[in-house]
């Protein structure tokens, strides 16, 4: 496993070095080019997280033994499964035109239904996990949340002029983008499948690869902002991945899901107010 962890860290560290080397130190998340995130700001912001996160010390988690390790495995082939098959999704609604209307629906349904089904039907969605005491689970979290996003959202390059949309079109979309990647994505990413990785694999190598699945489910709707699919791929790792890798980190550590989707809900939903 410590050559699966190696390789992992090497797949997010080359594709933020590549991005920095060809001339793409800032990649735009706005159709427009018109807001862009710092690689090696977003790389620096994810690493300080991650040691705030360490250095904050709750009772060790103990190792838990799942009772029952073939339906574990069949469960989370079957999480990987459909992770995999996420992105294929998302790039038949783009190349549909229809991403932006039904996006929404294909999140509830890959990340809700179908998951939930699935494990309900092959053995029950709960697997055992050791969670450290209620104090740690809410307050051990909050300094790492609290730099990454005070320093995630200063590598955020936006203008000045950027016009805003309207009042109900914008809370629409914080309800739409709440429900289907705040919680659905760390539902399934995090509670679901890394969860079941960490009792199969360990910590790191579930983190690692939950992280990079999480990625991946981006490359269909980024790929026609940024043109080129290895720019597209290699940014979808260093920027959605590094987050994935913090949320990931908490997750592991401290077993506060709510705070996990906090996390992520603050960061889209202040990247959505700029982009409408």
């Amino acid at each position: 496993m410590r050559l699966v962890v190696v390789a992992g860290w090497a797949v997010f560290a080359g594709c933020a070095l590549w991005l920095i080397l060809s001339g793409h130190p800032v990649v735009p998340v706005a159709a427009e080019g018109t807001i862009g995130v710092s690689v090696l700001g977003t790389a620096l912001t994810a690493a300080v997280a991650m040691i705030v996160a360490s250095r904050v010390s709750p009772i060790p988690l103990e190792r838990v033994e799942p009772p029952d390790r073939a339906r574990l495995t069949r469960q989370s082939w079957l999480l990987v499964g459909v992770s995999l098959i996420t992105p294929a999704v998302f790039a038949v609604l783009v190349a549909l035109g229809q991403a932006q209307s039904l996006g929404w629906v294909a999140k509830l349904v890959l990340f809700f239904a179908l998951p939930l089904t699935a494990l309900a039907l092959t053995g029950g969605v709960r697997v055992p996990v050791s969670r450290p005491p209620a104090r740690w689970r809410w307050l051990g979290p909050l300094p790492a949340m609290a730099g990454f996003l005070l320093l995630y959202h200063g590598t955020f390059g936006v203008p000045e002029d950027l016009e805003r949309g309207d009042p109900l079109r914008l809370a629409i979309g914080v309800l739409l983008v709440f429900l289907t990647a705040s919680v659905g994505e760390e539902v399934f990413y995090r509670w679901l499948l890394q969860t079941r990785l960490e009792l199969l694999l360990g910590r790191w190598p579930a983190i690692l690869a939950s992280a990079l699945l999480f990625a991946l489910m981006h490359l269909p709707t980024r790929l026609p902002v940024l043109g080129d699919p290895g720019y597209a791929l290699a940014a979808v790792i260093a920027i959605q991945g590094a987050f994935g890798l913090v949320a990931g980190y908490l997750w592991s550590r401290f077993r506060n899901l709510w705070a996990v989707i906090a996390l992520h809900a603050a960061m889209n939903h202040l990247s959505l107010l700029w982009l409408l």
